[in-house]
């Protein structure tokens, strides 16, 4: 008996390790998705900025113009 329960502690044991290397391994996508999507957020900000200094500009020219 002890040897069957000393296999299942064994088996028990290989599944936690697998399972924690999963969980290790589904983090760093994680991570590197949030490095990521940080990275397009502050891109799409400085697209937001550049668009209204266009806007800002092309208001001032249509009133010179005027």
């Amino acid at each position: 008996m002890a040897s069957f329960s000393s296999k299942i502690s064994m088996q028990r044991r290989a599944l936690f390790s697998g399972l924690m290397r999963l969980r290790c391994a589904a983090t760093k996508v994680l991570a590197r998705q949030l490095v990521r999507l940080t990275q397009q957020i502050a891109n799409l900000q400085g697209s937001r900025a550049q668009m209204r200094g266009i806007a800002t500009h092309t208001q001032v020219k249509n009133k010179n113009s005027e």
